[in-house]
């Protein structure tokens, strides 16, 4: 070998090693950044959450980035296109982790990337300017990793890659790191199948799967191990014992329960009643919270109304968020936990089916059923979701008839929304089942009012950016609630109404406050009642209920007789929503769930029919 082809071969294996280098590097520091912000978003010690995860994981995860980098690498060809690349996605992926952190309380899913077309509510989230400093930080980044390739290119002498004369061992080379990190993709996408090779990499390293908590689960695996985690599986596994006679003979045991129960109710309560179901977005009773003071009530309607009418707590299933998951349990009585931890509900479950069982089954003959939601269809993919539902009609902002906001940058008012509400019920002879959300108090608080409700303890609380805010958002909501129950007064016809929040607000109230809290289920706690215009009862629920279990207070309120599920989900109030239930109780209720919402549906007719007496 002559001199010139030594140092020749001398040269490409210093690029080629200097290449290695480079991409273990920023690999390992795109981990690092991930798990060190996941850290500091929730207030963990840096420290020892990095030495909890262990050198094995950290390993782990650094490998998996490097052939997602050399992938890009194979791609581009370039590694001051490929680092510069790599780096920007690191950094977006950690900095809207923090946000969400902040924001919800929880870390950034795969699921969530169904929410890219959804830029608007977004932005309007954690603000423009909060949004456009993001974005800039993210361009600085990819200039810094590109001119820091190249300074380390010229400092560490390596030599320039070839012209357009490329070797074809070197497109063998660049097309092997495609497709390996293409192979990689595929097997992340696979993580929760039985067998999987990189899931079971995880636990070799230690690995711990948390699947009740996923804030829990993030911070035993760390973000890499705990985002993969919840890669889409199936919605719900077939539960063991799953045959046609046992699910027939559950549902035939609830049935004959429902029926016992029923000889005491009034079979025509709800006929010629309109039904009308409310979730107030981000509607909480801030001053049950211990330590916070504030210059005004901010519902005093609401909170003398459920002195005066059937009324408790509902322990959410999330919180700062998951509106459409509690939406999903009341509309079908079903237990959201029992699915799959990915996508939600209405997105990985109800929008792709023909017919999806819930309670609009029961009024589909003679009532009329509405939807109303004051914001896009295709949020949560609700359009599709309340096509199989069966909604005679649904109305989203586009439709809606009234969209007045109460401040510029806001969302559709609750009024706006009650005014289409009680021009539904002049309009239609038929009794309406009407369903609305509302959107008026979702995220995006801060400035939106000239006349913000004062807080004056605690300091934190005083000093939180948007709080005062947000509860002036809340007194609009209380008083559009007034109006509304007075104009349905006005209608003299018989309505009965089942108003419940959905969850607490996200990141307006400070953590020291919810800390402080006694119990563990403070900001998960919102409001209900079932108020009619022929009164109700007064009583308060002393215990909590989940989202599936407020129906059947809307059945009690009214001496309104059962179905077969409805006699389950009654069980179910029994145990409180944060102990778990007991084995026989579970096995029903998966059994029936997953035969109502997966399986071949034998149990449907006697379930979610009222059985004859």
């Amino acid at each position: 070998m002559s001199e010139g082809m030594s140092r020749n071969f001398l040269a490409r294996l210093w690029r080629w090693c200097a290449i290695v280098v480079m991409v273990a590097a920023t690999s390992a520091a795109i981990v690092l950044a991930l798990e060190a912000t996941t850290a500091k978003s929730y207030g963990w010690s840096t420290r020892k959450y990095l030495l909890r995860l262990g050198p094995d994981t950290l390993l782990l995860s650094t490998a998996l980035v490097a052939v997602v980098v050399l992938g890009l690498f194979g791609l581009t060809g370039r590694l001051r296109w490929a680092v510069p690349l790599a780096a920007m996605v690191g950094v977006l992926v950690a900095t809207v982790n923090h946000f969400k952190i902040r924001f919800r309380g929880e870390p950034l899913y795969p699921s969530d990337f169904a929410y890219v077309g959804e830029a608007e509510l977004l932005i309007s989230s954690v603000g423009v300017w909060t949004s456009v400093g993001a974005l800039g930080a993210l361009l600085l980044v990819g200039v810094l990793a590109w001119g820091g390739v190249m300074l380390l290119g010229r400092l560490l002498r390596i030599p320039p890659a070839a012209g357009t004369d490329v070797p074809r061992w070197v497109w063998a080379l660049r097309a092997g790191t495609v497709l390996v990190a293409a192979a990689l993709c595929l097997l992340v996408a696979g993580f929760n199948s039985a067998g999987n090779p990189v899931k079971q990499a995880y636990e070799r390293a230690g690995a711990g799967w948390v699947a009740w908590s996923q804030n829990e689960n993030y911070r035993l695996n760390g973000f890499l191990g705990g985002f993969l985690f919840n890669m889409p599986s199936a919605p719900m596994p077939m539960p063991q014992g799953y045959t046609r006679e046992v699910v027939l003979e559950v549902a035939g045991r609830y049935a004959d329960e429902a029926r016992a129960i029923n000889e005491h109710r009034d079979p025509h309560a709800l006929a010629d009643t309109n039904i009308v179901i409310i979730l107030g977005e981000s509607f909480m009773d801030p001053l049950r919270l211990e330590g916070l003071e504030l210059g005004e009530d901010p519902i005093p309607f609401t909170r003398a109304l459920m002195d005066e009418t059937m009324s408790g707590t509902m322990r959410s299933v999330a919180f700062g968020g998951g509106t459409a998951n509690v939406e999903f349990e009341v509309m079908t009585g079903m237990a959201s936990g029992l699915f799959s931890h990915t996508l939600p509900p209405y997105q990985g479950l109800v929008s792709s089916a023909d017919h999806f069982p819930s309670l609009i089954d029961r009024f589909n003959d003679a009532w009329t059923t509405i939807g109303i939601h004051p914001f896009v269809a295709d949020f949560y993919r609700r359009g599709d979701a309340y096509r199989a539902f069966g909604f005679d009609e649904s109305r989203f902002i586009d439709q809606m008839r009234t969209q007045t906001k109460l401040a510029e940058a806001g969302y559709v008012s609750d009024a706006a929304a009650y005014t289409d509400l009680l021009e539904d019920l002049r309009t239609h002879e038929d009794p309406v089942l009407a369903k609305v959300v509302t959107m008026q108090n979702h995220a995006g608080y801060a400035g939106l009012y000239p006349d913000p409700i004062p807080v004056l303890e605690p300091a934190s609380a005083r000093d939180s950016w948007g709080l005062s805010d947000y509860l002036r958002g809340l007194s609009h909501a209380d008083a559009a609630l007034a109006d509304l129950l007075a104009g349905l007064e006005a209608l003299d016809e018989e309505t009965v109404v089942l108003f419940y929040g959905d969850h607490a607000p996200p990141g307006v109230i400070p953590d020291d406050l919810w800390d402080a809290q006694p119990g563990t289920t403070a900001r998960y706690e919102t409001p209900w009642f079932v108020w009619s215009t022929q009164g109700v009862h007064a009583s308060r629920h002393q215990g909590l209920l989940s989202p599936n279990q407020l129906w059947n207070q809307v059945l009690r309120a009214t001496d309104a007789p059962l179905s077969g599920w409805d006699a389950l989900v009654l069980e179910l109030e029994g145990h409180p929503p944060t102990t778990a239930l007991p084995a026989d109780l579970e096995r029903d209720l998966t059994l029936l769930q997953y035969d109502l919402a997966l399986g071949n549906g034998w149990a449907t007719d006697f379930v979610l029919a009222v059985p004859e007496p």
